[in-house]
């Protein structure tokens, strides 16, 4: 399972490359908004900050972040849960990231 499948975030955004990067540059801050907020989640939260990734990750093509984020709005008080999500938060950023430094190098 790829983490950042490219080719269905394209499909997504109809072949726009600036659409489908502005897209990535969202998805990482809000990755960044849930990562600084997630370990002081109560359960609740948890699962309604896993809730409103899902879809966003899903769109993306990011498919092991949705499955993730899946897991934890199903069982927001599994610590396993958490870990797999917040493991799965920091590859997609690391991901991110490194997409954006070469967006920018090669602007």
């Amino acid at each position: 399972m790829p983490d950042l499948d490219r080719g269905l975030l394209l499909l997504h955004c109809g072949g726009d490359e600036s659409l489908a990067r502005e897209i990535l540059d969202l998805m990482l801050s809000q990755i960044e908004m849930v990562r600084s907020v997630l370990p002081d989640a109560d359960p609740a939260a948890r699962a309604g900050l896993a809730h409103g990734l899902k879809g966003a990750a899903r769109n993306c093509g990011a498919s092991a972040l949705a499955q993730a984020a899946g897991e934890l709005e199903s069982d927001p008080s599994s610590e396993t849960a958490v870990a797999g999500f917040a493991a799965e938060l920091t590859t997609l950023e690391g991901i991110l990231r490194g997409e954006g430094e070469r967006g920018s190098a090669g602007g």
